[in-house]
């Protein structure tokens, strides 16, 4: 039961968590007139991105039992697929508010 938590954590809770949060920060940005991630706000974005994916790797590893290589394989396949995933959820949520590049 707690490996299927973890991956649904890893897989599920992060990427809403993520879209969540970039949603909320494009609501309140753009009701003041302001763009979320612009200049210094920037480094707010890359935080959570950095956190989403170490909380994330965290319990992808936490679920497993491997040892060595295979674990660091799986580590870094997570990371990159929930990179692609996150960036594509933040484009998605961007485009939604106008903000499509």
């Amino acid at each position: 039961m707690n490996k299927v938590l973890l991956y649904l954590v890893a897989w599920i809770g992060i990427p809403l968590a993520f879209g969540a949060y970039v949603h909320l920060a494009y609501s309140w940005s753009l009701a003041r007139g302001n763009l979320p991630f612009l200049g210094t706000h920037e480094v707010r974005w890359w935080i959570a991105f950095g956190v989403a994916l170490l909380l994330g790797t965290t319990c992808v590893l936490a679920a497993q039992r491997l040892r060595g290589a295979q674990r660091a394989i799986w580590a870094a396949v997570y990371v990159v697929a929930m990179a692609a995933v996150l960036l594509g959820i933040h484009l998605g949520v961007a485009c939604g508010h106008g903000d499509c590049i």
